[in-house]
This record gives C-alpha cells, structure tokens and sequence, in this order.
C-alpha cells in the first residue's frame, strides 16, 4: 500500500514538474553476515534483485510506468538514494517511512532519517 501512495505521488510530482521519474531501491547486505563470510555479498544482492523483478513489473503496470524508470542498487540505503539524487540532480525526493519510534528505532534504526541526513535536495516523505 505505502508503494503505491509513494509512486502516486512521485509520478504526480514528476508531471507537474515535467521531469522523468526515476525510481530507485537500495539492496543492503546485511553488514553481520557479509562479515562473517556466511553470504556473497553480490550473490545476495543479485538474488534479492531477482525477487524483486515481479513486485517492480506489477508496479509499472499498474501506475503506466516504464520498467526502465526502476533501478536497483546494491548498498546501505543512504548512500544508494542520496548518490542517486545527487548524479541525476533531482529536484525532489519521494520517499516511504514507517516512522519507528522508542525501542523499535533504537534498536532496528529509522532508515528514512538515514536517508534525510545524506540528501541535499527537497524530500517528499509519506507514512503508511
């Protein structure tokens, strides 16, 4: 549901901007496993891209939108959308957030705060 709203809202920005949109989805490695050997970090990150191909084909049907606007990218998600924004000088960032707060935040972290200290560009965020 919060991807839908997301793409909602990214799509009717991009139109009333008249810039293409461009989606993008970091595929972080967990940091314990890649260091400890247990997974390939390249490995991981092809087949959670894999897994995703079906979800992104589903998406880009329902909001008529070209499967070449979605891009997946191996990394922490800061880096990945912040890196992104910055090469393509996006004008506004659209972005999901759960919003965690106490223990849960301290604990499993608030990854859209993550990805507001890294941006230099206008943030759109939405909660479920």
């Amino acid at each position: 549901v919060l991807n839908n709203r997301i793409l909602v809202e990214a799509k009717s920005l991009a139109n009333a901007l008249g810039v293409e949109l461009e989606l993008i989805t970091a595929v972080e490695v967990p940091v314990l496993l890649a260091d400890l050997d247990l997974v390939d970090p390249v490995a991981y990150a092809k087949d959670a891209m894999a897994a995703m191909k079906p979800q992104i084909k589903e998406l880009a049907k329902l909001h008529d939108i070209p499967e070449s606007a979605f891009h997946c990218k191996r990394g922490p998600v800061e880096r990945v959308i912040s890196s992104r924004a910055a090469k393509v000088g996006a004008q506004i960032v659209v972005l999901g957030t759960v919003g965690r707060k106490g223990v849960k935040a301290r604990l499993l972290g608030n990854t859209a705060e993550k990805v507001l200290r890294h941006l230099k560009t206008d943030v759109l965020a939405i909660k479920p």
